[in-house]
């Protein structure tokens, strides 16, 4: 199981987190001012005891600070019942702040509103507000401020599902926070990084940073449930258990029932793995009571293990009461975050179906998993296309920001130069001639500055070409094949329906293929793939070709590797990786059945400096000169099919050859059409 499986769980601890750093301790400016209790007219009591107390001083009370703070407090305490009346005296105190010029009142409002935001769902709305204050913060300098509200706007990029935006507002705060050896907000940092490199599936990186927090404090129970969760995501079961049962002594101790609730339910995923399924039962049932407290949501995952229990169990009806309790609470919601859910939902009653040999209701729930598999595919696109225009619209704001301060740097130094003149007159015409000169270098800049727009925009007219197009028609494609499998799925027999199957299943790969190769040029373009080279043995990375050879084989095609024993190299292990497989793949998708792709990696010297050349070689369908003239750019970039009809943008080549420059090497090209091709570069 994988670790989004405690996703509500580790929601509402961002949602905790977050109010514990937003909220300063209140503090007053100045001294108290004496009041006099307020007529009962002024106000309506509410039967809050605080609450009331707080409004009839809020009657009375000047207008300075002191009152911003109150009506902030009283905010406070319809937080969790009243959100609108929350915010009305959230705005209340804002309005006086500004009215009193009070930048820690603005602060503090930013905080509480964008939270309240944040906890009715309204992501951007929240983003705004927090984006907002973080401009004020940098532009005053107050850097503890800025960690603040950069911490809130990584936790709303999580929920809009931006997880690689949300990664670089917690690198900030976690720089800040390392600099100034803040250790709280060390904590929560490297606690959030637990979080994002949990959900993007890198298990080694949350590992890490999981144990750093641990190490800052190893009673806190959250600490010790995110590393945890990382050793379990990464298959090192021993080492979570025993994280899981110190989290659920130290949760036993501070009397932490959500966290012992998180606990169970890990060991009832233990114990169902293990075949102990009375003990799994019994723990997910504790959890389930637990989990009952904190809303229905939380509880989704729970019926889903309980079903999976009683599966096993042959307890097929059970099994199914379970499911539909747990797809009523996904209907419920509405969340795109709960389609994974409804996916194993559906993968459940599919089993059971089959088990009981009702074979129109597995029909049934297979076109129902192949709707969900679809609109995951469909959210994950929407989201990377919305993340990557956001990003160009931010690029795109801060390069003419940029030009707006050249402007105005040039026109303040026109300016000195001209008063200049006028005060010191025999060197006018030195001057003007300096002045003329100055034009001269601003005209150059414009212009190249024009020549990287223009370049700009072509890149972005091809990205969303690629987008509107080769997205675009696969979707199209598994709806109408979705539209005849609803229509025909019950006259069609199994031969059938698993040809359409298999045809969806293709379309969806190439979809995703094209995702990662737009995702990693995304990446090369914005400077986000880091380059850091390492000495290892090239064998040893290579050793793995499984994916690769089961493409060839499905294709018929040979592949032959040749690799020169214990070849040392310096490179981006990563960066390689992404090299050879993308390269091998091409050269896969052209050659037909029967044909030939040899991996040919050779060690040599070139006088004293050792070099190994690596060499994929194709007898596939070859390429024009014209098609080699125009291969690595993307403005000539034509989409051209594989001998299996695969579709692609050749984006992947583009990416090879920009990461091949960060190595300071040359991706070279030989083809002739109907021969085959040969791809080779070099590496010290």
């Amino acid at each position: 199981m994988k670790n989004n499986t405690l996703l509500p769980a580790l929601t509402l601890l961002i949602l905790l987190l977050s109010a514990s750093c937003n909220h300063l301790s209140d503090h007053h400016v100045g001294k108290e001012s004496q009041t006099v209790p307020a007529p009962d007219s002024l106000w309506t009591p509410t039967g809050d005891a605080l609450r009331d107390s707080l409004l009839r001083l809020s009657v009375t009370a000047p207008p300075d600070t002191n009152l911003a703070l109150l009506y902030r407090q009283i905010g406070r305490t319809y937080a969790n019942n009243d959100f609108e009346k929350a915010k009305e005296y959230y705005i209340k105190s804002d309005n006086l702040s500004r009215e009193l010029n009070w930048s820690l009142g603005h602060y503090l409002f930013a905080s509480d509103y964008a939270l309240i935001l944040y906890r009715q769902g309204l992501a951007d709305s929240a983003l705004a507000v927090s984006q907002k204050a973080l401009d004020m913060a940098k532009r005053e300098g107050n850097e503890s401020r800025a960690a603040v509200f950069l911490f809130d706007m990584g936790n709303a990029y999580i929920v809009k599902g931006w997880n690689e935006t949300a990664l670089n507002c917690y690198m900030e705060v976690l720089y800040y926070s390392e600099r100034e050896n803040k250790t709280n907000w060390l904590l929560q940092a490297y606690a959030a990084m637990v979080r994002i490199y949990n959900t993007l599936g890198s298990s080694e990186k949350a590992i890490e940073y999981g144990q750093k927090a641990v190490a800052i404090d190893s009673t806190n129970v959250y600490a010790l449930l995110w590393l945890a969760t990382a050793y379990y995501g990464d298959r090192q079961y021993e080492k979570a258990r025993e994280y899981y049962e110190e989290t659920y002594r130290l949760s036993e101790l501070q009397n932490n029932v959500y966290v012992k609730g998180s606990v169970y339910y890990r060991f009832a995923d233990f114990a169902l793995n293990s075949f102990e399924l009375d003990k799994a039962q019994k723990y997910a049932l504790q959890s389930l009571e637990i989990f009952k407290l904190f809303g229905r949501q939380d509880c989704c995952l729970i019926y889903i293990q309980l079903a999976r229990i009683e599966q096993v169990r042959g307890n097929w009806d059970k099994s199914e009461a379970y499911v539909n309790e747990a797809l009523q609470i996904v209907n419920e919601f509405e969340s795109a975050k709960m389609s994974e859910e409804k996916k194993r939902c559906y993968l459940i009653l599919y089993a059971l179906s089959v088990a009981q040999r009702k074979y129109r209701q597995s029909t049934h729930y297979w076109s129902e998993i192949a709707l969900v598999e679809k609109e995951i595919a469909q959210e994950a696109t929407l989201r990377a296309a919305e993340e990557m225009a956001a990003k160009y619209e931010t690029a795109k704001k801060e390069l003419q920001i940029e030009q707006q301060h050249q402007v105005i740097a040039y026109q303040n130094t026109q300016r000195w130069f001209f008063l200049s003149g006028i005060a010191v007159c025999v060197v006018i015409l030195a001057l003007l001639g300096y002045m003329l000169l100055l034009r001269n270098r601003r005209n150059l800049a414009l212009l190249e500055r024009n020549d990287a727009l223009a370049q700009m925009n072509a890149t972005k007219d091809k990205f969303f070409s690629i987008i509107s197009h080769d997205l675009k028609n696969p979707a199209i494609a598994q709806r109408d094949s979705l539209q005849l499998l609803i229509q025909n799925g019950r006259l069609w027999d199994t031969d059938k329906l698993t040809t359409y199957y298999h045809e969806l299943l293709k379309s969806a790969e190439g979809q995703v293929e094209l995702l990662y190769n737009l995702l990693g040029w995304a990446q090369v373009q914005t400077g986000r793939m880091a380059y850091t080279p390492d000495t290892f043995i090239l064998n040893d990375l290579l050793s793995d070709l499984g994916l690769i050879r089961k493409m060839a084989q499905n294709k018929g095609v040979t592949l032959n590797v040749q690799i020169a024993p214990h070849t040392l190299v310096t490179a981006d292990s990563n960066m390689l990786t992404i090299i050879i497989r993308n390269l091998l793949t091409n050269a896969i998708k052209f050659t037909g059945s029967g044909g030939n792709v040899t991996l040919d990696i050779s060690h040599g010297r070139d006088g004293a400096r050792p070099v190994s050349t690596v060499t994929i070689r194709d007898t596939g369908i070859g390429m024009t000169p014209e098609q080699i003239q125009n291969l690595f750019r993307i403005d000539r970039q034509q989409s051209t099919r594989g001998t299996a009809g695969e579709e692609g943008t050749g984006l992947g080549l583009i990416v090879c050859k920009e990461l091949l420059e960060k190595h300071q090497s040359v991706l070279h090209v030989e083809s002739q059409k109907e021969k085959g091709s040969t791809f080779w570069f070099e590496l010290n």
